[in-house]
């Protein structure tokens, strides 16, 4: 282990925020999904973090650090849950985040992904993860794999466009212009020749990194790489501890509340009941405020389709549910199709015992259940199917001289265009 790393875990202790990285906790779900001792790696990972929900000196009291140490990623510090698993974390200036579990094959993965990654906080004062330094040396050095084929010049790819300018400033006309000239094709020996040019060694590693990044196609890495060279994003290392106590989460960090002692047991039932929703367990910030925001009166969320309104929804119902656990939370929809996906999403997201709380209806459910209460005695007229006159009796709603005739025996579906459950009626005599 690396002196940066052995700095990081003699800091566990007095640690400042507990946050996850975007997709940790699919990989401790998958670990929970494959039963044995994948299973129990998982249930070992839940203990952490419930020492983390209540604030235990040492989160990690127990257990072991791998033999080898990481240099792949700054402040990385690797745990050993035994049966082959692996938990990657960082920790750095009092921030612990949780990264990745998986198998020693998939840790290696990962890590290779994710190479150079450094915790910063971005330009808009939120926590965030950066790529820098790439490549360190020859013994960690790998090959990038190219996700899909890239046309045009690199340079194209950084928006906005103003970040590339500012990159390259410096540079003399002609080492921008061959800077400009660089396509995905461009071997990476030129580059590197490219790079070896630029006196100034930050610069010139940033030069490396971005372009790299591009020919991964990971656009918004390279623009954050350049933001972090410019002195936007600055490593977390040089914030004061108040500093990062106010850093707000990004859109792939989240961090966790020391007194969210419910996160472990909804890891938990989402390992055992989640299925394609499990997007809906990360929240964007500007999701998140929704969520957590007070309103005074009715207000209105608009947003386009696949925008994440029924995610918003669902999370807000849930929050709201635990806020008030001597309440229920109703959520009204314009049909039972989204009612029903609605409360399958809500129970896959959290415990029974908050989603029992959250009563999820169509307009026209609720309607019916009104009726039914205040009008018990004429609940045959509000059933989903209608009803003939040969089966039932008169009712004080129809008076002896009338006799409903029924011309339709479809059922409704709960939408506004469609019938009332007592299709028509005509008018004649007993």
């Amino acid at each position: 282990m690396n002196q940066n790393n052995k700095t990081a875990l003699a800091a566990v202790d007095n640690r400042v925020d507990i946050a996850t990285y975007k997709h940790f906790d699919r990989s401790v779900v998958d670990l929970a999904r494959r039963g044995g001792k994948y299973q129990k790696s998982a249930d070992k990972i839940k203990v952490i973090l419930g020492n983390a929900s209540i604030r235990q000196e040492n989160i990690f009291e127990g257990f072991k650090t791998t033999n080898h140490g990481e240099s792949r990623v700054d402040k990385c510090v690797k745990y050993d849950l035994g049966g082959g698993v692996r938990l990657i974390t960082i920790q750095d200036s009092g921030v612990v985040l949780f990264c990745f579990a998986g198998t020693h094959d998939e840790c290696d993965r990962w890590l290779n992904k994710n190479r150079g990654s450094t915790l910063v906080s971005d330009n808009n004062g939120r926590l965030g993860l950066n790529r820098i330094k790439l490549v360190r040396d020859s013994d960690t050095a790998t090959s990038y794999e190219i996700p899909k084929p890239i046309a045009g010049k690199l340079f194209e790819l950084v928006k906005p466009t103003e970040y590339f300018d500012r990159l390259v400033d410096s540079l003399p006309r002609s080492l921008q212009r061959r800077i400009e000239g660089l396509e995905v094709s461009t071997p990476d020996e030129e580059l590197l020749a490219i790079a070896s040019q630029i006196a100034e060694e930050e610069l010139s590693d940033a030069v490396m990194d971005v372009f790299t990044l591009l020919k991964e196609d990971q656009c918004e890495e390279a623009v954050n790489n350049i933001r972090f060279f410019l002195g936007e994003n600055k490593p977390i290392a040089s914030l004061t501890t108040e500093q990062i106590a106010e850093l707000a989460e990004s859109d792939k960090i989240r961090k966790i509340s020391p007194d969210a002692s419910y996160y472990p047991d909804v890891l938990g039932h989402f390992a055992r009941h989640g299925k394609y929703m499990d997007w809906m367990l990360y929240l964007h910030p500007d999701q998140k405020s929704i969520v957590d925001r007070s309103f005074n009166g009715p207000s209105k969320l608009v947003g386009v389709s696949g925008s994440g309104k029924t995610c918003v929804i669902v999370q807000r119902a849930i929050r709201l549910a635990r806020d008030n656990p001597s309440e229920k939370i109703l959520v009204l929809t314009l049909n039972r199709q989204l009612a029903r996906l609605i409360k399958e999403m809500t129970i896959a997201a959290t415990v029974e015992e908050v989603s029992s709380r959250v009563v999820v209806r169509p307009l026209f459910r609720l309607c019916q259940d009104l009726l039914h209460r205040f009008e018990p005695g004429n609940d045959r007229l509000y059933d989903d199917v209608t009803w003939k006159v040969s089966v039932h009796s008169r009712t004080p709603c129809h008076p002896a001289e009338f006799r409903p005739t029924v011309t339709s025996h479809s059922s409704t579906r709960g939408y506004p265009h469609e019938k009332t459950p007592h299709s028509r009626a005509v008018a004649g005599p007993a």
